[in-house]
């Protein structure tokens, strides 16, 4: 389904087909698309049906584009549809994302305890609020939770090339932590 042009009402038949009798979904490809927090607030709640799904990607969606004062309750709610999916891999790349969004998902990342890899590339995070990501990871991996995240690809938000050696450094361990781009 990526790159199809998808959009609300796209949101709304996905979900019932989701509903009843697509619940044995392994993977979903929505990248591409004109996916906002409506479509999500649609969709993801169907999705958290989904025993079987390992991966979501929901890149270059304009999900978290002018979300407004209520961000991190927002994502907050809206990621916790997925509490009960054993994720592996989660992509957010793309989708408008800002520091302020950002503590949302750092508050529900506790209960995807089978993420491996999350994906928040090419959005709008600046070096507090990635500071503030690893500084939460490290602490929520001495308490027990997020070990099986290995991968955190966070290249091309808004930190600059001198920001990347602090960054790198507060990275918790064991984990890959892509500040910047391979290209």
């Amino acid at each position: 389904m990526r790159g199809m042009g998808l959009g609300y009402a796209d949101a709304v038949v996905t979900a019932e087909h989701v509903k009843r009798g697509g619940r044995s979904l392994e993977e979903m490809d929505l990248k591409n698309n004109d996916l906002d927090l409506s479509s999500m607030q649609v969709l993801l709640p169907a999705l958290g049906g989904c025993s079987g799904l390992k991966g979501l990607a929901l890149g270059d969606n304009p999900i978290f584009t002018n979300m407004g004062e209520r961000d991190v309750e927002v994502v907050q709610m809206l990621l916790a549809n997925l509490k009960t999916v054993k994720l592996e891999k989660l992509g957010l790349g793309s989708t408008g994302m800002d520091d302020k969004s950002l503590r949302g998902l750092v508050e529900v990342l506790p209960s995807f305890r089978s993420l491996k890899v999350l994906g928040l590339s090419g959005n709008r995070l600046t070096s507090e609020g990635v500071e503030f990501l690893l500084t939460r990871l490290q602490k929520l991996r001495e308490e027990g939770a997020c070990l099986s995240l290995h991968t955190l690809i966070l290249h091309d938000n808004s930190i600059s090339d001198a920001e990347v050696s602090k960054l790198q450094s507060l990275s918790p361990k064991g984990m890959i932590v892509q500040l910047k781009s391979d290209r």
